[in-house]
């Protein structure tokens, strides 16, 4: 109420105390596009901009989101993963971390985009854009200065990489664990993982807006870190459901006063369920039921790109302000994609195409075909929810398992 000028109106009529404890039910529910409308009214007046931190969200919904975070809740909910990580048998002192990026310098002004493997700030970035063996061997080349590494990164990501490995001198043994995120995780991926590495794999359920959420232990469950996040299931009025029914995720973050996230939906669905699990944590046990699953771009000589390129391209796109309000795009066939844009201005058409066509010609080389459409608003999905950003050439295909 005293910070935050969106709750100063919706806290009018509650006398706020230092001990006052406030109903969550009577706190309103957010959603991202009140975020991107109004960022200013959910920044904290109370911190100093040379003590925050920015970053845009994955976009993976369709619509990226400029979120900043202070140095010290970086450090908090940062802490907070490496013990869990320690937890599960992770050696964080010596061990160096291989994370899957788009561009080389995440937070600075550099935003070439990577083509090879880096080490960078003590990590070894590894390039989600050019996704190919002579890649992997390079990153063989950077781990011999190693004694143990560890992959930070999507299913997709290291099942791509268990599946380049043939005839690949690659030091499996130094790689002594794994922790996915952003994905369903299917059975055939983590088996094949496990086959290959034989390290702890763990799941960590998250946003970029509130970091971690859940946390996958030793028998396999997601356990909500309850010392990070409120988490509520809500049926379609709104209402919490509590255990065992599955509705939508309803998060709020203990950690980040800077930029608050109180009731926020995620456009996720699942359900909470009481923990008697073997591993001896106490903390409620998350199940989903709809989380986000990357597409590929498939090319007519076999290769598979990862249409994280596009999200990259808008990363771009709105690096100063937000151009591209929300976006789709239809693989059409081999060389020819449908772009669907929501745009703040149509002064930035000939901006956002230029964007698009070279960036999309570099990774992909080959000669394509662009048709950009513009719309005024772009509908969710009815069913999920969501709006689904990438519509691959294979997207009639049905996923023929269930996911773990």
């Amino acid at each position: 109420k005293k910070n935050i000028l969106y709750y100063k109106k919706h806290l009018e009529e509650i006398n706020c105390k230092d001990d006052i404890k406030i109903i969550l039910s009577k706190l309103p529910i957010v959603n991202k596009r009140e975020y991107i409308e109004n960022p200013s009214r959910f920044l904290s007046n109370e911190i100093n901009a040379d003590d925050l931190v920015w970053e845009f969200t994955s976009g993976s919904t369709g619509q990226p989101l400029k979120i900043c975070k202070s140095k010290e809740e970086r450090v908090i909910q940062g802490w907070m993963l490496q013990t869990l990580r320690r937890e599960n048998g992770l050696d964080i002192g010596t061990a160096i971390m291989i994370r899957f990026h788009n561009y080389i310098n995440e937070f600075g002004n550099n935003t070439d985009i990577l083509k090879e493997p880096v080490v960078v700030h003590n990590q070894i970035y590894f390039p989600t854009l050019y996704f190919n063996s002579e890649n992997i061997i390079k990153l063989c080349e950077l781990l011999r200065t190693y004694d143990k590494a560890w992959f930070y990164g999507t299913p997709s990501q290291i099942y791509k990489i268990c599946n380049l490995l043939d005839n690949i001198d690659f030091p499996i043994s130094k790689i002594t664990y794994i922790e996915l995120f952003g994905e369903v995780l299917f059975k055939h991926q983590k088996e094949q993982m496990e086959s290959v590495f034989r390290c702890p794999i763990r799941n960590m359920y998250g946003c970029h807006e509130i970091w971690a959420i859940a946390y996958e232990c030793s028998c396999g469950n997601l356990h909500i870190l309850e010392d990070n996040v409120i988490l509520e299931i809500l049926d379609k009025e709104g209402n919490n459901i509590g255990y065992n029914k599955e509705g939508e995720i309803v998060l709020t973050s203990l950690i980040q006063k800077s930029m608050p996230f109180i009731r926020y939906k995620i456009g996720d669905r699942g359900m909470i369920k009481k923990s008697e699990c073997l591993c001896g944590k106490t903390s409620d046990i998350l199940e989903l039921s709809a989380a986000r699953i990357a597409d590929d771009i498939v090319l007519e000589d076999g290769r598979r790109i990862s249409s994280i390129v596009f999200l990259h391209i808008l990363m771009l796109i709105n690096q100063e302000k937000v151009i591209v309000k929300q976006f789709q795009i239809y693989q059409c066939s081999y060389k020819k994609f449908e772009i669907v844009i929501v745009a703040s201005s149509e002064n930035n058409r000939k901006f956002i195409e230029s964007n698009f066509y070279n960036i999309l010609t570099d990774v992909l080389d080959e000669n394509l075909v662009l048709k950009f459409i513009y719309l005024d608003n772009i509908e969710n999905d009815l069913q999920s929810g969501k709006l689904k950003y990438f519509f691959p050439l294979e997207s009639t295909v049905k996923m023929k398992e269930p996911p773990v």
